[in-house]
């Protein structure tokens, strides 16, 4: 049986060493302090791009797929943009979705599909077309331009003056509706302050308020429960960042890990478990062996990320259970956000919260474990690796 475990150990940890060799030995990525993809150049399949600064002004008839420091993309994608940076604009046209997460994020021109944004300033600007809806996490969110559909959002502040085409569910601190707004649905909000509508503001629905306790840390248990407090917010923090990172660079991958723990709870569980113990015991058996220790030293990050962070795909495989026994079905990232909090409520409860949490990261390190397995399988008889 241990032959098996670590056998499964190490094809999941080898699996994650290979994704970079496959994803970027493409024969469309451009890699260099500039890279730039010309006006007058056309990608007829899927583009790969990094750098300190990656502009895209030419024509991408497939997905993009961008990470660098100062990202432009100023021409046309005709599928998905998938872009990771620390300032991204937006200013050309793209036919899919974009899912981008970086410090500073940037939308003016037109997207046919959906919008999904992890970000610390994100700007649609008035001259932008979101066709389709859109999901955004920031510290600072201003949409100036239309929205076809639906908008949800997580923000430190929020600010709409322009036309959102159905409903909008937010958790903010702060909520502003310029005058230019138009709501064509429900408005739903989490927050601590009342919404300030302009005068000029339409909302063709209902508005809805649900008020945020303040949580206070208990004086009685002094440092300690500051402490505890702190670990908390900082775990369901890093939790919701890396979930949403998951979800908007990797929604189909997210999916089949959450499939294997609706289909498979208990060897989920179970091989999480196993693999919670056996892990470390391969770090120091690599460690030992002086040359494998660049290899333990990975294998430790890897084990300490997945453990820290299995729990998001509980939380989506536990959002998935509340949106059905509410009749609902939403998307992946509203999916996700309902289990992260109903976990997190759970967790407060003495002694039961810490065994359900535990339980909970054991499921999700086993689904990936179980996942990554099939993946390196399925490469490997495709003669791929």
């Amino acid at each position: 049986m241990s032959k098996v475990f670590f056998g499964i150990l190490f094809t999941s940890f080898l699996f994650l060493i290979l994704i970079p060799t496959f994803v970027f030995a493409q024969e469309n990525l451009r890699s260099d302090e500039v890279a730039t993809l010309e006006k007058d150049e056309v990608i007829d399949s899927d583009y790969f791009s990094t750098g300190e600064k990656v502009v895209l002004s030419g024509t991408v008839n497939g997905d993009a797929y961008i990470a660098g420091g100062n990202v432009i993309v100023d021409g046309v994608v005709n599928g998905d943009l998938l872009v990771a940076g620390g300032n991204i604009s937006v200013l050309g046209k793209v036919a899919g979705d974009i899912r981008a997460a970086g410090g500073n994020i940037n939308i003016s021109g037109v997207v046919d599909g959906n919008v999904t944004t992890v970000g610390g300033n994100i700007d649609i600007e008035q001259s932008s077309n979101i066709v389709g809806s859109m999901v955004g996490a920031g510290g600072n969110i201003q949409v100036f331009g239309p929205i076809g559909r639906g908008l949800t959002v997580g923000a430190g502040a929020l600010t709409i003056n322009n036309t959102v085409g159905s409903d909008i569910l937010a958790g903010v601190g702060e909520f502003d509706l310029s005058s230019n707004a138009r709501v064509n649905g429900d408005i739903i909000y989490a927050s601590e302050r009342e919404i300030n509508i302009a005068n000029d503001a339409t909302v063709s629905g209902e508005v809805t308020q649900h008020i945020v306790p303040r949580v206070d840390v208990p004086k009685k248990e002094g440092i300690l429960a500051a402490i505890n407090f702190g670990w908390n917010l900082y775990t369901f923090l890093g939790t919701f960042f890396v979930g949403a990172i998951l979800i908007i660079f990797g929604p189909n991958y997210t999916r089949k890990v959450v499939a294997k723990i609706n289909d498979r709870p208990w060897m989920s569980m179970g091989i999480g478990f196993l693999a919670l113990i056996i892990t470390p015991i391969i770090i120091v058996l690599l460690f030992i062996t002086i040359i494998g220790i660049p290899l333990s030293i990975l294998l430790l990050v890897y084990y300490i990320f997945v453990v820290m962070f299995a729990k998001v795909f509980t939380a989506v495989f536990l959002g998935g259970k509340i949106s059905g026994f509410l009749g609902q079905k939403y998307n992946l990232f509203i999916t996700f956000l309902f289990g992260l909090a109903a976990l997190s409520i759970v967790g407060l409860i003495p002694i039961v919260g810490g065994i359900i949490s535990f339980v909970a990261m054991l499921a999700g390190f086993g689904a990936v474990v179980l996942t990554k397995r099939e993946l390196f399988l399925n490469l490997r008889s495709k003669k791929i690796i």
